[in-house]
């Protein structure tokens, strides 16, 4: 019985992993040289200086959630391709377009940052 136990929850495992596969690159350069920025997952405007860059996507829904550290004040590619939201002392919040995904990219005063996509709504 534990064998049968054992086997359903690697099995449950296995297909979380295979569904919702994670990532993670020590550099920008690593996540684009893996070919993971021309797939869609993680947009090519995040700062270039970005390090420890561990992302998540569902392959069923196209949601993508990633954090990442980064050099406060490379924003340039950010603001070139997205919208400023919310700006404080100590968060300034983007949205952006990636592929056919909304994007929200959060970056925080303190050199940490995080993004989250969803698909687009389907206009009738």
């Amino acid at each position: 019985m534990i064998i049968v136990i054992g086997c359903v929850l690697g099995l449950l495992a296995y297909c979380e992993h295979t569904e919702n596969p994670t990532s993670y690159f020590a550099t920008y350069n690593e996540a684009k040289s893996s070919g993971i920025m021309d797939r869609g997952w993680i947009p090519t405007y995040i700062p270039q200086s970005s390090t420890e860059i561990r992302e998540t996507h569902s392959i069923d829904t196209n949601r993508v959630q990633m954090t990442f550290k980064y050099f406060v004040g490379d924003t340039k590619e950010l603001e070139k391709n997205c919208t400023t939201q919310k700006m404080s002392e100590n968060l300034t919040q983007y949205k952006c377009s990636y592929f056919e995904s909304d994007v929200i990219v959060e970056l925080l005063s303190n050199g940490s940052g995080k993004l989250a996509s969803q698909p687009k709504e389907k206009k009738n």
